[in-house]
């Protein structure tokens, strides 16, 4: 069942309601019930001029602020989403926790979680006030291959590398930096296969899940007639904490608190998970593998979504618990094979509860919903539209061979971009070949030939 967002709102801390970047959603623009004038209460000004003794009037621009050939295509984005710095605030760190920026399951064994329902609750509000970070990987590579001929009766070869090196490229920041990446595997016949990344973009796209930080999602607790983990090793349709025991999803989620830490097992867990809906993936995918065509690129594409910080599991406090939240203590099971016995042993151990989860959609409905004929509203901008607020950073990006490897591409290379662009526009118009030489030192140009060949 869900929950709507004010009664989930009025459940957290107020530290967690206060957003620096709130938007004021109810402020209007120059309407009549903020204070401007009303469409009923104008009229038309007649001219004092006959239509005859005006001059003709034709007004034409010089130049178009987008191609001809894309003005009836691209949506038009509202001033805030073209200039504005998007969000981005990590779920905070729970005590006892294994918590770190790359981990897509937080686990914690802090006691007051198995022991204290409300501690537990109050923990659960927080966390769902947090999307999950959700990014964006664009990644290319190309293969370059290295034959080794070895003389008969003689131990030394001769290598032949048919590659070629790289170019330099742009280095954004110290985590942008332009290196040559690559991958090697040796065959058994002396030939060496290089794989090299040309270019590696990671853009934080969680602010795209919900309009500000202090905005939860949708709470949704696991219905009766489900199966899931409610206590015991198994998945299970009972037992149920339904609406003749709790009046609304409040009493619902402490009423399963309460059976977590009443539970006596001596190891069991708790667990949140975050999900993301509603995000046409492949019609994103669609878009970015076509501008990288654009530039000339003939090597491998790949388009990613990852998510970090997908659920908080909590464990009981113990001995056994707490080595599982060791990762070097994991690692020992896993390279002497252990966990073939220490799995099993834990998977029937512990008493799992999987009972409360988060929503957080991209949008009202699901892409399948929308060819079907419904109406899709997306949550802060459709996937075209943040498409083409990206288009001139990413294709840049992408001709510059820019790898993300310690920093994301933020907004800072894309207003950056975007400056740059409003500059070499500036530029007087009777020197064509200087606004030729600005535009392609700052962007690049796509190669005629092509590039990134595996060779």
């Amino acid at each position: 069942m869900k929950a709507e967002n004010p009664a989930l709102h009025n459940y957290l801390p107020t530290s967690y309601r206060n957003g620096v970047y709130r938007e004021d959603l109810e402020q209007g623009n120059g309407g009549p019930a903020n204070g401007g004038p009303s469409s009923s209460s104008t009229r038309p000004r007649e001219s004092q001029y006959p239509d005859e003794d005006l001059p003709p009037y034709e007004e034409t621009l010089l130049i178009p602020k987008t191609p001809l050939s894309s003005q009836t295509t691209k949506p038009q984005l509202e001033p805030e989403a073209q200039t504005r710095r998007f969000w981005y605030q990590p779920p905070p760190a729970l005590p006892f926790s294994n918590n770190q920026s790359s981990s897509a399951d937080v686990l914690t064994c802090f006691p007051d979680y198995s022991t204290d329902a409300n501690t537990l609750q109050q923990m659960i509000y927080e966390q769902a006030s947090y999307p999950p970070t959700y990014y964006l990987e664009l990644k290319g590579t190309h293969t370059e291959t290295t034959y080794q001929s070895h003389r008969r009766g003689s131990r030394s070869g001769v290598s032949f590398n048919i590659g070629t090196q790289r170019n330099a490229g742009f280095s954004y920041g110290s985590g942008h930096r332009n290196r040559r990446s690559s991958i090697s595997s040796r065959s058994s016949d002396g030939r060496t296969v290089n794989t090299v990344v040309d270019f590696f973009i990671r853009i934080n796209i969680t602010h795209l899940l919900t309009r500000g930080p202090d905005i939860p999602g949708q709470l949704e607790l696991i219905l009766d007639n489900v199966k899931g983990y409610r206590g015991g090793i198994y998945q299970r349709k009972t037992p149920t904490i339904g609406n003749f025991e709790a009046e609304n999803q409040h009493e619902e989620l402490k009423a399963w608190c309460d059976t977590y830490v009443a539970d006596p097992s001596l190891l069991k867990s708790f667990r949140l998970e975050r999900n993301i809906i509603n995000h046409d993936t492949r019609k994103l995918e669609h878009l970015l593998r076509s501008l990288v065509k654009a530039t000339g690129y003939r090597g491998n594409v790949s388009v990613e979504f990852p998510v970090t910080h997908r659920s908080v599991t909590v464990y009981s406090p113990g001995m056994i618990n707490r080595c599982r939240m060791t990762t070097w203590i994991r690692w020992v099971f896993y390279l002497t094979f252990l966990w073939i016995f220490s799995w099993p042993f834990l998977f029937l151990s512990t008493a799992k509860y999987q009972v409360v989860k988060v929503v957080f959609p991209y949008a009202n409905i699901s892409p399948e919903d929308e060819e079907a004929g419904y109406q899709r509203r997306p949550t802060v901008m459709s996937e075209t539209a943040w498409f083409y607020l990206w288009e001139k950073a990413l294709r840049r990006g992408v001709l510059e061979k820019v790898e993300c490897y310690q920093v994301d591409m933020g907004d800072e290379y894309r207003l950056a971009t975007e400056e740059q662009a409003a500059r070499t526009m500036n530029i007087r118009m009777d020197n064509p070949i200087g606004v030729y030489g600005v535009g392609a030192q700052f962007t690049g140009q796509p190669q005629r030939d092509g590039w990134g060949f595996d060779i």
